[in-house]
């Protein structure tokens, strides 16, 4: 015995409605975003964003040789973190 007869009723009625059901699709298409953003969020604030954090020294090196030296980085690719093609070593 259903708990909400009436409910279920209404549902099964609404449900011959293509806008009903269209609605419902992207609802749950909706829900499931929700979820994966959660995921994303979550792995970005404990994997990511530490990861960065610790190569902030390494970085802020490579873009100030960037800045004042751009030739010199331009060469020196590897060491700011880049692998530069013969074609840039020239």
């Amino acid at each position: 015995m259903p708990l909400y007869p009436e409910l279920i009723e209404m549902i099964t009625k609404m449900s011959m409605d293509e806008k009903f059901r269209e609605h419902c699709r992207i609802v749950i298409l909706q829900a499931i975003r929700s979820r994966e953003t959660e995921k994303l969020s979550r792995k970005l604030s404990d994997e990511i964003i530490p990861r960065v954090a610790s190569m902030k020294p390494g970085l802020m090196r490579s873009l100030i040789l960037t800045i004042y030296f751009p030739k010199i980085s331009m060469r020196a690719g590897i060491l700011i973190g880049q692998r530069c093609s013969a074609t840039q070593m020239k």
